[in-house]
Order: C-alpha cells, then structure tokens, then sequence
C-alpha cells in the first residue's frame, strides 16, 4: 500500500492532520487480513476528518474543496460523503459551503454531526446534524465560539475535536473559547444545560453518564456543573491530561498524564493507581483494544531522531502497548528503519502503519 498514508487517515480514532494526495483523494477500507479498497472521493480534495458507525456499517467522510480567489480569499466548502463499508459504495453525497470542521456519527448511528464554521469570523461554529435515515439535514445548529487546537506530544501531532457525545448520545460536549469552559446541550433540542468553567479542549466524555473528565483530573456532570471528584494532582503544566479514555459502562477510565505517566481510575470512588514513570515505561497519547485489555500508546522513539518520506518529514516514533489492569508495557513495536505514523486495532489484530506500508500484528 506505498502511498496509502498520503491517501487517507487509518480510523476514527486518528485524530492526526489530514493527509491527501495532489490528484484523486479519498479513504481505504482495509480488512484484516490485509486486502484494502481504494474509494475515491474527489479530486485534490484531501479528506479532513473521517470517523466509523458504531457499528461498523458506514464510513462517513469530509473532503475539503475550498477555494482561493484571485484576491487571495478562501471560499471555505465541504463535501460529506457516507460509505457503506460492505458493497464499498458511496450512499449519500452532500456539498455544504463552509463545512470544514469534523464529522462524527451519533452513538445510535441515526445522525451525523458536522463542524460550520463562519467566514467572516473564523471562530464562531456550528454543530449540524444530517438525519441518515432521510438523507437531509436537520433544522437547528449549535451555536458556540471555538478554537483550533493541534499539539505534538512526545511524537504524536494531533488535531483536538470540536465536540463530543456522552450519555448513550443524549448530550454533546464542546469547548467554549468565549465561556473559557465546556458547555453541554441536549442533542436533541439543541438546548444548552451548563457551563463547566474552568475545563479546558482537551476531556473525555462519558459513554452513557451525562460526564466528563477533564485536562486537571476532575470528573465533572453536565447538567447542574457538580465536580464528582479530582484526582488532586499538582497544579503544574506536566501533570495535566492530555488523554484519558472511559471505559465501556463507565466504571473506569484511562488517562496519561504529560510527562508519560498512566493512571487507572475507579469512578465511583475517584480512587486509581499509577503506572511506574521510569523513561522506559512511559506512554503518549494512546487508544484502548476493543477488548479493553490493552492500550497502545505513542511515544518518540529513544534516540530521537527524525525519518523523511519525500516531503514529509516525522520524528522517529514507536507504540508501546500497556496491559490497562496492571498498567505494565508488554511490548514495544517500532518499524525498522522507518517510524509510526498511525495505529489502529481491530478484533485481535493491531494495524501498525509507516510511510510505506501497514504492517498486521496478530494476538496469540
């Protein structure tokens, strides 16, 4: 797959900048057993975001296909596009001016959500929901004032989401740069409930609690703002969260402190362990197995170092994989010669891609 990387972000989980080639763009559908299917999509319309239904039926897509005029101006537009991942053909095609933000299917998979953004001042947004049972789009938007937010951490570029869903998909979870905090709303009557003042872009939303944890280890409720409990850590920039993950139920959650350091969370009591922080045992920005087992990581390869692929240019990179009971590493893959651009798992194989190849590592 030489250039598949250039072609399409590997999941939903992703989160990294976009990458499209000059010429036909689009996404690759890839089983496991290696074999992949190339969709087109446009042409130099390099995918921004792409996120999967929950259950794996449908891929949904944004295509960038803003233009500059002569006068330097940008004409922001978007092209959404729903893929069923079984015939491999594009169902639904929408075109929308100013699309530009990510797509995310709705925890039920009945709705897909989009990011508007104003063009005449680039920071007010719009959350708009397409019914994909119709086809069309829904009345209503969420109105708030965001803030792009990309970051390297130890190796790892990433954008951070606009929004997210909790509590089995009856809320949405945003960053307001304007309130300086999370608001939360109903996601069916797009009526705002709470500011949680204080909480930055960077949290976990709950899976089917009205929650989130945030950047300073607070589990806080949407609807009345009360903190559920903080993990009273050092008010200092290396103990803030840049990752934490909620486990299925909620019962627990993952986080990953900056300095590398992983923490497993009781939220019921706000209890948790921490994982030893020699250099060696340390993580990154990571995604938890489908069986929740293990949690794969990203760290800068020791050494440091940088690998090139034409233009492109990447530090040296590795996973290291965490057992997510006793917080352990169990084992570090690193692509010889070359470095980790993107990772995903899937029933028990962990798909492992470099500039040139995605490699198919299988759990024994």
């Amino acid at each position: 797959m030489k250039g598949a990387l250039m072609w399409a972000m590997a999941h939903s989980e992703a989160r990294t900048e976009p990458f499209g080639n000059v010429g036909e763009t689009g996404i690759v559908l890839l089983d496991a057993e290696g074999r992949y299917t190339k969709i087109p999509l446009g042409i130099d319309q390099p995918v921004l975001s792409l996120d999967i239904s929950p259950d794996g039926r449908f891929a949904a897509a944004l295509c960038d296909m803003s233009v500059e005029d002569g006068k330097g101006r940008l004409h922001t537009a978007g092209r959404i596009c729903l893929v069923d991942t079984k015939t491999k053909k594009v169902l639904l095609q929408r075109i929308y001016a100013n699309a530009c933000g990510e797509v995310r299917f709705s925890p039920d998979g009945r709705r897909l959500a989009f990011v508007l953004r104003d063009p005449d001042a680039w920071e007010r947004m719009a959350i708009r929901f397409i019914d994909l049972r119709s086809g069309r789009l829904e009345k209503g938007a969420i109105l708030f004032e965001g803030a792009d937010a990309s970051e390297n951490f130890y190796g790892r570029k990433r954008r951070i989401p606009h929004f997210r869903f909790a509590d089995g998909g009856r809320l949405v979870a945003l960053f307001s740069s304007r309130g300086k905090g999370v608001l939360c709303f109903d996601a069916r009557s797009l009526r705002r409930l709470s500011l949680l003042k204080g909480s930055g872009p960077r949290f976990a939303a709950a899976k089917s609690h009205p929650w989130i944890f945030d950047e300073r280890g607070r589990l806080r409720r949407c609807g009345d703002g009360a903190t559920l409990f903080s993990l009273n850590l050092p008010r200092d920039v290396f103990h803030e969260i840049p990752e934490a993950v909620f486990f299925r139920e909620d019962k627990n959650l993952m986080a990953v402190d900056r300095m590398g350091c992983l923490y497993r969370i009781d939220t019921a009591t706000g209890s948790y362990r921490k994982s030893e922080c020699r250099p060696k045992s340390l993580g990154g920005l990571f995604f938890l197995t489908p069986d929740e087992r293990m949690a794969v990581a990203f760290r800068e390869a020791p050494g440091g170092g940088f690998v090139r692929y034409g233009p492109l240019k990447r530090r040296k990179t590795e996973l290291r994989i965490f057992d997510t009971g006793s917080l352990r590493m169990v084992q570090t893959i690193r692509p010889p010669k070359s470095t980790v651009i993107d990772a995903a798992a899937a029933g028990k194989r962990l798909f492992v891609s470099d500039f040139e190849k995605i490699h198919i590592y299988t759990k024994e």
